[in-house]
């Protein structure tokens, strides 16, 4: 984990609230990448994590999906990284579950009911308040961020094209002034 994102998770409620690898994780991958509860849940070891590490996108496969329409491959935030990284070494050690959250007693895929508990458990430990939060609330941050991003991106370019059109305007009005003069 590279010191900035090793600070960010340690010194935040998100940090601290998620004791363990696997929750971080978990919620990271809900957080970092948009997913719903029930596909961070469902997740695959091999969509996430290579035997050389993890892999650069992560992969929702579509019988998993809310419409169960498409497979959506997501880049991997560094932070999203840096636990994923963190909890590889413990899921390699067990067995044959092909899922990267297993559920208890290493069996099928931790359920959303455990993943709603686990976020409560985070909450009370932080002092947040319950009332509001729910699972989907990682998700619904992890959009509204893409938003943010997007629209100040679009601005830019926005700007950048509303100035060189008015350079060229600019030009164009010279020329015609200058051919005007001769």
């Amino acid at each position: 984990m590279t010191s900035a994102n090793a600070a960010a998770s340690s010194f935040t409620p998100f940090g601290e609230g998620f004791v363990n690898p696997r929750d971080r994780a978990l919620f990271g991958v809900c957080l970092y990448a948009g997913a719903r509860i029930n596909e961070a849940c469902t997740l695959l070891k091999r969509d996430v994590i290579t035997p050389r590490g993890v892999r650069p996108k992560l992969i929702i496969r579509s019988y998993n999906t809310k419409g169960g329409r498409d497979t959506r491959e997501i880049q991997i935030h560094p932070i999203l990284k840096d636990y994923l990284e963190a909890y590889a070494p413990l899921i390699k050690t067990r067995g044959k579950n092909p899922h990267l959250f297993p559920g208890r007693h290493g069996l099928n895929h931790i359920h959303q009911a455990s993943a709603d508990r686990l976020m409560r458990e985070a909450l009370q430990r932080v002092g947040l308040e319950e009332r509001g939060m729910s699972t989907h609330s990682f998700r619904r941050t992890c959009l509204t961020a893409m938003s943010d991003i997007m629209s100040d991106k679009l601005l830019v370019i926005c700007q950048k094209r509303v100035e060189r059109s008015e350079t060229k305007q600019s030009q164009r009005l010279e020329r015609l002034l200058h051919s005007v003069r001769n």
